[in-house]
């Protein structure tokens, strides 16, 4: 290659694939952002339950160490809580 030769960027072609993987994966799930809470278990998780919609405290916090639910999944508790505290009590903010 010659000095004078003006030479453009190339972009690599995994960073294209990134690109296309990404936008594919936008397209597909955009449209979950309009659903609703399911009549499964939301009720008992989110909806209906007074310690989680608080957001996250204290006694949220200890309450969060205990069985409910049937099973012992403190972290998915605090989860659901701090989703509450920081984006709100609807179906988009929960995830």
């Amino acid at each position: 290659m010659r000095r004078n030769e003006e030479t453009r960027p190339e972009i690599p072609v995994k960073w294209l694939i990134y690109f296309g993987l990404g936008l594919v994966t936008l397209c597909l799930y955009l449209p979950a952002l309009h659903h609703g809470f399911v009549e499964y278990d939301d009720q008992q998780y989110v909806t209906e339950n007074p310690r989680v919609q608080a957001g996250l405290t204290w006694t949220g916090f200890v309450w969060a160490f205990g069985f409910h639910a049937g099973n012992w999944h403190p972290l998915a508790w605090v989860s659901h809580m701090l989703d509450c505290q920081l984006y709100g009590r609807g179906p988009e903010a929960i995830t």
